[in-house]
């Protein structure tokens, strides 16, 4: 009997663990990875230091703790909204286990994250400092608390992250188990997603847990997705496609996660963190081949410069002996930290051209897709 789709697809491709949910994911982690670097963050002195799948695990059960004393229950929304960060990363995943998350683009203006936190009826907002000080007048007269990512000189004005995940960690030594009596229904909405789409208004998308965790465990049979990988978070994390890939999937894969300082600074960041996947939109990658070529044409040999400067840098590429273009490789590789092998393009279609490109200078180029509300 030929089999269907699902049928063929379930038996090809790498062998992937089950997971049930969320929360099943960050604690199988945490227990096959322990002593593993889950993050490498950059410190406001400029060093890097580095998170263990141990320590991320501890912070989240202290979190989810903290949030259960104040309230939370299944039915209640939190908010997240900020940079990329490990902060909002925690903030995230506590959410989605005491509650129901609702991730906010930090770039809209006041009176729209002000009218979605009102529309989720959220009881609850994680957010940076510099966000809470644009929204804050318009929600003084609520009792919705205000969580601050990052440490804020005024202590009354808003709660601090750490001073829950603190204030988690006393109640679990003292015996707490909250955490371990949640009861997580992989198949009712956790997460509640503003996005226009390609329809132009804003519309609230409504995924679970096992929407999410299906995802990661597809991809995984797809692609191999190593421990030893390193991740460069470029893309807002409130998007689904990075939330689950430049997220949720390295934690799920034992990989360790780092957050960009800026567009400006990628090629820097590449070098400080050693990055070996990247997940990019088609003109990150773009760019940055314009760039690569820029480089190698200025530095090739003379007898082997195309007279046009406007020819095409895969043909000059093609039309290099051997032996340059492996020194060639070895040279944008290595500008690029020395382990970058695996690109992945979301957003929107990557252009063919580029993607062959970057397939001769040793990058595999991987097109991603997937509607957030069709997860």
């Amino acid at each position: 009997m030929a089999k269907n789709v699902l049928e063929s697809f379930r038996n090809k491709g790498y062998r992937v663990r089950n997971i049930n949910d969320i929360r099943d994911l960050i604690l199988q982690s945490a227990r096959i990875y322990k002593k593993r670097n889950a993050f490498m963050v950059k410190a406001k002195s400029g060093e890097l230091y580095n998170i263990s799948y141990e320590k991320f695990c501890e912070d989240y059960t202290a979190l989810t703790t903290a949030l259960i004393t104040h309230g939370a229950t299944k039915d209640t929304r939190i908010a997240v909204i900020g940079v990329n960060s490990y902060e909002w990363s925690l903030s995230y995943i506590g959410a989605v286990t005491a509650g129901i998350v609702v991730p906010i683009d930090k770039e809209l203006s006041e009176s729209d994250i002000v009218n979605f936190i009102q529309a989720a009826e959220c009881k609850a907002v994680f957010a940076d400092s510099a966000v809470l000080d644009r929204i804050q007048p318009a929600l003084a007269k609520t009792d919705i608390l205000l969580v601050s990512l990052q440490e804020s000189s005024d202590k009354d004005k808003y709660k601090f992250l750490y001073d829950l995940v603190r204030e988690g960690a006393e109640k679990r030594s003292k015996g707490d188990k909250a955490f371990e009596d949640i009861k997580i229904d992989p198949y009712i909405m956790n997460v509640l997603i503003f996005t226009s789409g390609t329809t132009g208004s804003s519309k609230g998308v409504c995924l679970s847990h096992r929407n999410i965790c299906a995802n990661i465990m597809s991809v995984s049979k797809m692609v191999k997705v190593k421990s030893s990988e390193h991740v460069l978070s470029l893309l807002p994390l409130h998007h689904t496609y990075e939330c689950t890939l430049g997220f949720l999937l390295i934690i799920y894969s034992g990989g360790c996660i780092s957050y960009t300082d800026g567009l400006r600074y990628i090629a820097k960041n590449f070098n400080d963190y050693h990055i070996s996947v990247v997940i990019a939109v088609p003109l990150l990658l773009e760019h940055m081949l314009k760039r690569i070529a820029h480089s190698v044409i200025k530095e090739l040999p003379a007898k082997y410069k195309p007279k046009d400067e406007d020819a095409d840098f895969s043909a000059v590429f093609k039309s290099l002996p051997f032996y340059i273009r492996l020194a060639v490789r070895i040279k944008v590789k290595n500008s690029l930290g020395g382990r970058l092998h695996l690109m992945i393009v979301g957003a929107a279609a990557a252009n063919p051209a580029t993607v062959e490109t970057l397939d001769m200078l040793g990058f595999r180029t991987l097109q991603g897709y997937g509607l957030t509300e069709c997860s």
